[in-house]
């Protein structure tokens, strides 16, 4: 029941955290195995750029403190459970040759051809690739893009054909331009599909990166903002009112941030590494103070870490008390997730120590939004092995499996919190109501709410449709419905449970579990002021 999954497993004690996380695991069997592959290789004979990619290789990327026994089961239950079968929309894949086409071609740069290889071939050799709905797709089309940059920076773009060395951080090819092309056309392609139904979520393993593109130039690797012109595609012409944009890359997108900076159709948070404005990209963009202007007031949102070795407690705990709030009081209608995983423990640009665990618990988070209509695409990332295992964990969660358990967690670090309070505090000041809406009512020292395992959800709905009267049960349904599909908030499904549910303080106790603390319901909730309860279950004769 995704309306009662939206919180995340987050606590301020590593225990209490290990614990819990515990708990959000379904039982696997130990005997079941991936099922070899069914359908062409996306790979030719000669591509595999790391000879031996198995699911032993996953297990160095998870790192490791655990003992061997105990990553392998870790990894196995991973493996294993893609093959349940799901009643589901299958999740897409964008993926298209060309993108192997741009390089540089003076020197071994990280953003290289072979971080694509190497996501394709996890994906492939762990069975998830036939699963998958491989998208068609094309170069994005110039009405998409000059939503997003100038026309005289699409005429570059396309004319590139060589290394421009004066520009930090770019190289150019031969393939450069209809790579950059591709990789803007195959993120509209995914949300494209997305929002008409034809899958469920998607996974765009695109190059080159888009996330530092600006309105008239590129940067960082980045030519075209691929996820900002998604973002706008979505909310011109896909019927999107309502577009969550997250940045998990550990360098910002300040390119992103720029796109929608006076925008109140697109939720642009970004959590990643800042050091006081010293890490790339430099300068003040991505500080807690850039929070939008005009329309857009309280719709940028950044988590600038100042302090290097951010992992898994440290992003959870944003995920906690900033994100999943913001997102949940704005509601979207779609999610665009620039998935840079360059965070992952051991890339050599990032200096971050999120584990691929880590990254399917913030996909897993997201994916109880918008209806489960999320699209991750490609940003950031360069050392393959835990590219690859990331990449890896992140598709599973899509495609239906539980996210992976966490070892014992420790605390947030104090840096770490002192940026998730500055956050708080610059959108909290705002005279805007949606920012102080969300943000005044988190803080930090307070761990958000657990929520209880799909089983329990799903004993939960069983329970109400038993015990409501048939017309309760119809509205129910409708609402259930209506959140799914997106046409329904939480706050809308929370005030029809508070009206289904009056005088049952057995039912609101149970609700109450799957609900954030600040939108929990009293157990009397509109009893009837004559003192009675409201009905007695499903021999009631009230009158929904």
């Amino acid at each position: 029941m995704a309306a009662l999954l939206q919180s995340t497993p987050e606590s301020r004690d590593g225990a209490t955290t290990a614990k819990r996380l515990e708990l959000l695991q379904p039982a696997l069997r130990q005997d079941e195995t991936p099922s070899p592959p069914s359908s062409p290789s996306l790979l030719s004979p000669s591509s595999s750029p790391l000879p031996a990619l198995e699911a032993a290789f996953v297990l160095s990327a998870l790192g490791a403190e655990p003992v061997p026994q105990q990553r392998d089961a870790c990894v196995r239950a991973a493996l294993q459970a893609y093959n349940r079968p799901v009643d589901r929309l299958p999740s897409g894949l964008v993926y298209h040759e060309a993108m192997l086409e741009h390089r540089d071609p003076q020197s071994a740069h990280p953003e290289s051809p072979e971080r694509l290889l190497a996501m394709a071939q996890v994906l492939e050799r762990a069975g998830l690739l036939q699963r998958m709905t491989r998208l068609a797709f094309g170069p994005a089309s110039t009405d998409d893009l000059l939503r997003v940059h100038s026309a005289a920076h699409v005429g570059e773009v396309d004319a590139l054909r060589r290394s421009e060395p004066e520009q930090r951080g770019i190289f150019a090819s031969e393939g450069t331009a209809r790579a950059a092309f591709l990789a803007a056309g195959g993120v509209v392609r995914a949300c494209e599909a997305v929002m008409s139904g034809e899958v469920a979520n998607a996974l765009c393993l695109v190059r080159p990166s888009g996330h530092h593109a600006e309105h008239a130039r590129a940067g960082g690797s980045c030519f075209f903002n691929s996820v900002a012109v998604a973002a706008a595609a979505a909310v011109a012409r896909l019927g999107c009112r309502r577009v969550l944009v997250v940045d998990w890359d550990a360098h910002h997108g300040n390119g992103l941030q720029r796109a929608f900076f006076t925008s109140d159709a697109v939720l642009c948070v970004s959590v990643h590494r800042r050091l006081g404005g010293r890490f790339f990209p430099p300068g003040p963009d991505g500080g807690p103070a850039c929070t939008g202007e005009g329309r857009g007031a309280g719709f940028t949102v950044n988590v600038g870490w100042n302090s290097p070795g951010v992992g898994d407690a440290d992003v959870l705990a944003a995920w906690g008390d900033v994100v999943m709030p913001a997102a949940r009081a704005f509601a979207p209608e779609l999610v665009i997730v620039a998935a840079g995983l360059d965070a992952g423990a051991g890339d050599p640009l990032g200096g971050c120590t999120v584990s691929p665990g880590g990254f399917s618990q913030l996909t897993h988070a997201l994916t109880g939004l918008a209806g489960g209509r999320v699209v991750l695409a490609l940003e950031g990332g360069y050392a393959l092995q835990t590219l690859a295992a990331c990449a890896l964990v992140c598709a599973q969660v899509l495609a239906g499996a539980p996210p992976l358990p966490l070892g014992p967690l420790e605390a947030p670090s104090p840096a770490a919190l002192e940026a998730i309070r500055a956050t708080l505090s610059a959108h909290a000041a705002l005279n805007v109501d949606f920012a102080r809406r969300w943000a005044g009512r988190w803080a930090p020292s307070r761990p958000p709410p657990l929520p209880p395992t799909p089983d329990e959800a799903a004993l939960f709905v069983e329970r109400v449709r038993a015990q409501l009267p048939p017309s309760a049960v119809a509205r129910f349904n409708t609402m259930m419905h209506g959140y799914r599909a997106g046409s329904a908030t939480m706050a809308d499904a929370i005030a029809c449970f508070e009206d289904l549910f009056r005088g049952r303080a057995d039912l609101l106790g149970e609700l109450n579990r799957f609900l954030p603390d600040d939108m929990k319901l009293p157990s009397h909730s509109r009893a009837g002021s004559d003192g009675s309860d409201g009905g007695n279950g499903g021999s009631s004769s009230s009158d929904y």
